[in-house]
């Protein structure tokens, strides 16, 4: 009896073992767990941009203002900054003055 009892444990620790993973993997979505959000733009993925200077965005900043308070040019300024999202910048955000692209 002891031998079944202990086959019969065994079997539903591997069942629930197995459902855990099921469940895991079933519900990741895009941002969660181990699959990315977004892939990184190929620029920034092969070492193609790279920055020398950076600036903390402060209150009231935005792209714009940033591109001409360091005598920036817009294309310039995205080409070094190729993940920043112009419409959701915010205090403390990290962007690159000077670099190349």
């Amino acid at each position: 009896m002891g031998k079944n009892k202990t086959t019969i444990v065994a079997a539903l620790h591997l069942l629930l073992v197995f459902t855990l993973v099921l469940r895991t993997t079933a519900s990741m979505k895009p941002g969660k767990g181990l699959i990315p959000r977004r892939i990184a733009p190929a620029a920034a993925v092969l070492g193609e941009a790279s920055c020398d200077k950076v600036y903390g965005v402060e209150g009231g900043d935005t792209c714009s203002s940033v591109v001409e308070k360091f005598e920036l040019n817009q294309d310039e300024f995205l080409g070094i900054n190729p993940n920043v999202n112009c419409d959701s910048i915010f205090v403390g955000q990290w962007l690159c003055i000077s670099g190349t692209a």
